[in-house]
């Protein structure tokens, strides 16, 4: 027997459940009739074709940017660096668990997309994103 198409994030969804009294509020779907990702107002009936956690934020001199990842990436993950001192705001990387990967994901540097690492490096000299 197959598991339902949502079974994972029904159960990422239950874990959220567990954590607060709405968290349909950290919850995006998309669907076949529209483009990007909508903020769901409600439970989830699991029809749409897509759902997700909301990507996680935080402030960074008042801007709001993509938040870094705080788990290890998997040995040889590639990965993008706030680099706020480059003329392109990142630097890449691949992400072997040496010392300085290590202290660049304690210190919230390290991100999974090019655009988070930009957003975050612009916003860390008070430039808008």
């Amino acid at each position: 027997m197959a598991a339902h198409i949502h079974a994972e994030n029904m159960k990422l969804y239950a874990q959220d459940a567990a954590e607060t009294d709405k968290p349909w509020e950290r919850w995006e779907c998309c669907n076949v009739y529209r483009e990007g990702w909508l903020e769901l107002c409600t439970p989830p009936d699991w029809t749409a074709a897509n759902y997700r956690r909301k990507p996680r934020t935080h402030t960074v001199n008042w801007f709001e940017v993509p938040g870094p990842m705080w788990e290890m990436p998997n040995y040889g993950t590639k990965v993008f660096i706030a680099y706020p001192i480059d003329y392109r705001f990142f630097m890449a990387a691949c992400f072997y668990g040496e010392e300085i990967d290590r202290m660049w994901l304690k210190r919230g540097l390290v991100h999974a997309t090019k655009e988070a690492a930009i957003a975050n490096a612009k916003a860390m000299i008070g430039v808008a994103p």
